[in-house]
């Protein structure tokens, strides 16, 4: 039946909502959600990431964070912080049930009172819806927005408010007029536009295209009226949660499906009500029984899985987040999480079955039966019937410690019994036989057994190996071990070589194919550690040796050996079991399990991945029992950690998607702040008060935009999330500030930067990125800010150095160029006045000199006369003395001719002759030296005539030697020439030469 309808028809009021200031968050660093006791496989518990109260719903933000409503308050969840909302931050109503978000990214809360509000988170605003129509009457369990931006709120008992944000007007849709009946709880806007309204009275689907209302209920065909949620899936299909299960509408084919009869969902004594029903990205439904269960659904595998989660608890919604997790919202109590990425860590007790959580050893058999071997016994699990067997001291074992199981050739199960030997178990002939001392073994501490291709048994104890033919029922004892006599053996594997390799506490023994040569293998070959735990040879003949100190990679071909530790991401240095499973090496611990991928990268070089998992990717423990893990056929993981449980694990399927990181806030001085709505800042807010700009703001964690802090607050550091919801115990962090830092810094767990103090005025960018657990770093998210110079060190106050320099400057210049000009002038004025002086000393000066110079010449003059006179004197005495002596020869000449003394008179007469040439001489003599000084002293032309240069330099030689015998009477000298006397005469001025 269907019902016309008119929105406009509907009673209305116009509502005078309070508006009230939110303030900034609350925001804490979470945990990451743990594995929790009585949790199904692959659930974890999130009440450990920091919520106040239990989780009722989620919303996915558009950053790939969640939000939570919870029962004291409203929480964003990034991975890496917590932003709390509750009472201090403005909220009215804490009791929150249903969150929805608008189309202008404003977030509607429905509380448990019908006390609804909106938050507009960038507006920093709460709009509460006062005096509702009717007013706060039943919770409001959904709400939507249909294609005209109206508000739909069911409340429950009072039909459905449709509100008009903009003009605050609502309108009242109840049973009265078109609704089935007014005890609404879901509500969902179908592809077309349809609002499906579900109530206790069927479904309501109203059409406002052709303003009718149609109802669904048991006359159209469903099986109950009580309808609590509606969803529509990917395939178009209506799902209707309801008192008897779920209800699938197929409105194309118009038919109806009945869950509830088809998969047979329910445990007996359950209830069947059905909510909270989603959709995954794998295009499995989830939806939850309000008895604690949650149901998972492939129908096109035609596969279900029952999750029981919250006993007795009423569960609310079901939401997968953008890594594919499903988060559970109920009434109370956890926080459940589904994760199956990891393989769905599986812990099991003894509530769940087994008689020991003690494990010490895993087998399957070929029969696909699980044998568990622990102090009580072995369990032998039947996956198919679901069944365990307990075999003890009760069916025939000695004694129920079962430290090691194998199965051999023949199908029979070998026990090794610490201390009292070895049990061969043959299921086919219903036997069960025990191995002693008395049968040959050395000694009956057996501690690990191996088959060989040739069928024996080899088996280690507290003395040595031994070698057992179980068919003719020999044992036999290798004796050559002298040194390694008191050794402890843990664990035996043959290669593909079939060569066999021992582990023991003084290192690894090495017995060839032929079991005919050994070899021995420590810390002196190369190993880690002498004591070896666990063996495995990888499908590319690798030797991997688990020990105390990490693993040791044995290459055979080359005879190298690779030692991989924590260094190398190990959860730890203890490695006690090792198996393999698609060129993965999973490797159990102390401290959880790694799997290690390893790789050959581009230089040939061997490197590894490694994933580990812990109590936060659901392990119950994590000190993993020796040598007992194993995969099954089905690709699942047995072994026993620690005292506590029996771990199962899926095949492990890690992504490849890279974590988005941002920076979540930046922080001066250890502080962090809001930077969402500058406009409602207080004037007394730190940012106003000192001045911090900036633009406007994203919407993930407000950060600014275009951020100018100033000179004297930058102190500052920042916090930085992954955006990873799935594992964030694993996310780790690197980060720079480029500008300040050269290098990234170390790879760090922590989502707070070191504080970078006192930086220089300029422009920084803040990077980080982020690794998750599959071990792939993301692109660096940035954030780049300005921290400005102190006013006088702008640029415009540079800018007025330079002008009051150049002003400064100028100033100087101009007064200094007056001083100068006067100093110019008065300095002219001197210059004048000295020149003048100057120039009357210069000529009193050159008269003086020419006074000088004349009485310098005239007293040279003077004493070279003198000197040339006295030169002259010696040859005039000569002429007198030659003069007188003659004259006396003349008269006895007389004397001599009146005597008649010819004779005589011939004498002096050539006594004459020679004086007379003395006389001339010495004439001749003063005669030149007379001629020479005229020829100095004559005013010269310099007329040039052919000149004798040896008579020129003979002349001047003796005035130069009378010149200074002038000066110095006591002067004498010889002087002695060499002239050329074929030098022929040269056309020179010879005064000019001469002087």
């Amino acid at each position: 039946p269907d019902t016309a309808f008119n929105i406009n028809d509907l009673p209305a009021d116009t509502l005078k909502n309070k508006i009230i200031k939110l303030l900034p968050p609350k925001v804490i660093k979470t945990g990451a959600p743990m594995y929790a006791q009585g949790l199904p496989r692959g659930f974890l518990d999130a009440s450990s990431i920091g919520l106040p109260g239990t989780a009722r719903d989620f919303l996915k933000d558009p950053s790939g964070a969640l939000w939570i409503g919870t029962s004291k308050g409203l929480c964003r969840y990034d991975g890496g912080f917590l932003e709390i909302f509750g009472l201090e931050q403005g909220l009215p109503f804490i009791d929150i049930i249903s969150l929805f978000r608008d189309s202008k990214s404003r977030i509607w809360i429905g509380t448990q009172t019908g006390d609804n509000y909106v938050i507009d988170e960038k507006a920093g605003t709460i709009e509460l819806l006062e005096d509702l129509f009717p007013a706060n009457q039943g919770s409001t369990y959904k709400i939507i927005q249909d294609d005209e931006g109206r508000i739909w709120i069911p409340v429950f008992g009072n039909g459905v408010l449709i509100y008009e944000p903009e003009t605050r007007v609502v309108r009242q849709l109840n049973h009265t007029n078109g609704l089935p009946g007014f005890r609404n709880v879901g509500i969902m806007k179908d592809a077309d536009g349809l609002i499906w309204i579900a109530s206790f009275n069927g479904i309501g689907i109203v059409d406002l295209k052709t303003n009718r209302v149609k109802t669904l209920d048991t006359r159209s065909g469903l099986s109950t009226n009580g309808t609590i949620d509606i969803f529509q899936a990917s395939t178009g299909e209506i799902w209707i949660g309801n008192f008897l299960g779920a209800t699938i509408v197929d409105r194309k084919n118009s038919k109806l499906r009945f869950l509830e009869k088809e998969q047979q969902l329910f445990v007996a004594g359950s209830k069947e009500d059905v909510a909270g029903i989603s959709e995954d990205p794998s295009g499995k439904m989830w939806m939850a029984v309000n008895d604690g269960f949650v149901y998972s659904l492939d129908l096109k595998k035609n596969l279900f899985e029952r999750f029981h989660v919250n006993p007795g608890v009423l569960i609310y919604r079901t939401l997968t987040d953008n890594e594919g997790q499903v988060w559970v919202g109920s009434d109370k109590g956890i926080t459940p999480v589904f994760n199956s990425r990891l393989g769905r860590p599986g812990n099991f007790t003894d509530a769940d079955g087994l008689g020991n959580t003690s494990i010490w050893s895993t087998l399957e058999a070929d029969d696909g039966k699980i044998w568990i071997g622990t102090v009580s016994g072995i369990e032998v699990y039947d996956p198919t019937e679901e069944t365990i067997q307990r075999i003890t001291t009760a069916a025939g074992l000695v004694h129920n410690s079962a430290t090691a199981l194998i199965e051999d050739s023949s199908g029979r199960i070998w026990v090794g019994n610490n201390g009292n030997g070895l049990h061969i178990i043959d299921l086919k002939k219903q036997t069960l036989a025990q191995i002693t001392t008395t049968h040959g073994l050395p000694d009956t501490e057996t501690s690990t057994f191996f088959e060989d291709k040739n069928g024996d048994m080899w088996v280690s104890s507290s003395t040595g190996l031994s070698v057992i033919n179980p068919e003719k029922g020999l044992v036999k004892q290798i004796s050559n071990l002298d040194a390694w006599s008191g050794a402890f053996y843990f664990h035996m594997y043959a290669d593909s070589k079939n060569q066999l390799w021992v582990l023991s506490t003084s290192g690894v023994l090495m017995i060839d194919a032929q079991r005919s040569t050994l070899k021995f293998l420590n810390t002196t070959n190369g190993l880690s550690s002498e004591s070896g735990n666990s063996l495995l040879e990888d499908s590319h003949g690798n030797i991997w040796i688990g020990g105390y100190s990490g693993i040791d990679i044995v290459n055979p071909t080359n005879d190298s050996i690779t030692t991989i530790t924590t260094s190398e991401g190990l959860a730890d240095n203890g490695v006690y079991t090792l198996n393999e499973r698609n060129g993965k090496i999973y490797a159990g611990t102390t401290n959880g399990l790694s799997i290690i991928t390893p790789q050959v990268d581009e230089k040939n070089k061997f490197t590894i991945k490694t994933t580990n998992l812990g109590r936060a990717q659901g392990l119950g423990a994590l000190d993993f029992a020796q040598n007992s893990s194993m995969f099954t056929k089905s690709g699942q993981y047995w072994a026993g950690v620690e005292t506590l449980v029996l771990l199962v694990i899926d095949s492990v399927q890690l992504d490849t998607a890279r974590s988005t990181p941002q920076v979540a806030a930046v922080n001066f001085f250890d502080q962090r702040h809001d930077f969402r709505n500058r406009a409602s800042l207080p004037a007394d807010d730190y940012l106003i008060q000192n001045n911090i700009q900036w633009d406007s703001v994203e919407t993930t964690f407000y950060m600014p935009y275009n951020l100018v802090v100033p000179y004297n607050q930058n102190y500052v550091s920042f916090n930085y999330s992954a955006m990873q919801l799935s594992y964030p115990d694993k996310l780790r962090y690197r980060y720079m500030l480029e500008g300040i830092d050269k290098n990234w810094s170390a790879i760090t767990d922590k989502t707070l930067s070191e504080n970078y103090r006192d930086l220089p005025p300029g422009k920084f960018t803040f990077k980080v990125a982020s690794r998750g657990i599959n071990g792939l770093w993301s692109k660096p998210a940035e954030f780049s800010f300005v921290i400005t110079a102190p006013w006088w060190a702008t640029w415009w106050a540079y800018a007025i150095y330079v002008l009051a320099f150049f002003g400064i400057m100028t100033s100087v210049v101009r007064f200094r160029s007056r001083a100068l000009q006067r100093q110019n002038q008065i300095l002219e004025e001197k210059v004048v006045s000295r020149t003048n002086q100057l120039q009357k000393s210069l000529n009193d000066l050159q008269e003086t000199q020419k006074q000088l110079i004349q009485s310098e010449k005239m007293a040279s003059l003077g004493e070279l006369t003198a000197g040339i006179a006295h030169e002259i004197q010696n040859p005039l005495n000569f002429v007198n003395n030659f003069a007188e002596i003659n004259k006396e020869l003349i008269d006895e000449l007389k004397q001599e001719v009146e005597a008649g003394n010819l004779n005589e008179v011939k004498t002096i007469a050539t006594t004459l002759a020679e004086n007379e040439s003395k006389i001339m001489f010495h004439g001749k003599r003063a005669d030149g030296i007379v001629k020479s000084m005229l020829q100095h002293s004559r005013s010269s032309s310099n007329k040039k005539e052919p000149t004798n240069l040896n008579t020129l330099a003979d002349e001047y030689l003796r005035l130069a030697y009378h010149g200074l015998r002038a000066k110095d009477k006591s002067f004498n000298a010889t002087m002695k020439t060499e002239f050329d006397e074929t030098l022929d005469k040269v056309n020179v001025a010879p005064q000019a030469i001469g002087r």
